[in-house]
């Protein structure tokens, strides 16, 4: 998980430190699954992503002697490069691990229903279903404010979030080359932080994140290769807050080994 410090050296106002975390709003994943046993896919996302943030400690301009924890920022549209692989089993099933910045990474399990053809790309419609699973807990960072006289309010922090996540592909391979599809992905994530300090009380905090998101997107293929690019319509809820809608816009590149 990363922390960000973000500062702000304007006549009034302070520093602000937060305590978040990071959910992609998008899959890149098409309505096909890698192939064969053994077959192996690897891919590069550039993608959308909806930053949480648990908690914000904050002072309230620079002659202030107190600090105050916020939990009313909500969430904020960002970008983030993950990773991911995925390995065949028959021609109806892979198994996926996927690496994302500042968020858990997930393992899961793609089953594809209809179309299937070990690998070959043969035109006609595809349908997959998918869903994983994934946790992380970062402990012992700090977060900080600080007033323009030096003062500072430190707590040491602990963040665990447990996500999982369901969705569906469906596509018609046009040929080889050439597959339009329509995605659709649910993910929620669980995020419990705790802010510890030997001077102030500790602070426990919790939330749930929902992410809803329904993209259209496009696979050119060569032999071994492909590119992916997906846009559409994301809404992300957290905790009770006014819920964020907004556009998404990615790529992804990736290799197949067979």
């Amino acid at each position: 998980m990363k922390y960000w410090l973000i500062f702000f050296p304007l006549f009034i106002f302070s520093c602000s430190s937060t305590l978040d975390f990071h959910v992609p709003t998008q899959n890149f994943s098409t309505p096909e699954v890698v192939g064969d046993t053994l077959d192996i896919r690897t891919q590069v996302t550039y993608t959308n992503s909806t930053r949480f943030e648990l908690a914000s400690l904050e002072r309230d301009n620079i002659f202030s002697s107190s600090a105050t924890i916020s939990t009313e920022k909500g969430t904020t549209k960002d970008n983030v490069l993950n990773g991911n692989i995925g390995i065949g089993l028959k021609d109806f099933m892979e198994f996926t691990y996927r690496s994302y910045s500042d968020s858990p990474d997930l393992f899961g399990v793609k089953f594809q229903l209809v179309g299937r053809d070990q690998g070959e790309k043969k035109e006609g419609l595809k349908l997959s279903l998918l869903a994983g699973y994934g946790n992380s807990t970062t402990d012992n960072d700090t977060i900080t404010a600080t007033n323009g006289s030096g003062t500072t309010r430190t707590y040491t922090t602990k963040l665990d979030v447990e996500s999982f996540e369901v969705g569906g592909v469906i596509g018609y391979r046009v040929n080889h080359w050439f597959l339009p599809y329509l995605a659709y992905n649910f993910r929620s994530s669980d995020a419990k932080g705790l802010l510890s300090s030997a001077v102030f009380t500790d602070v426990n905090l919790r939330n749930k994140a929902k992410v809803f998101s329904t993209q259209l997107g496009i696979q050119l293929n060569s032999q071994d290769s492909y590119f992916l690019f997906e846009g559409g319509h994301n809404r992300s809820e957290w905790g009770g807050l006014e819920p964020l809608d907004d556009y998404t816009l990615g790529l992804a590149l990736g290799l197949v080994f067979r």
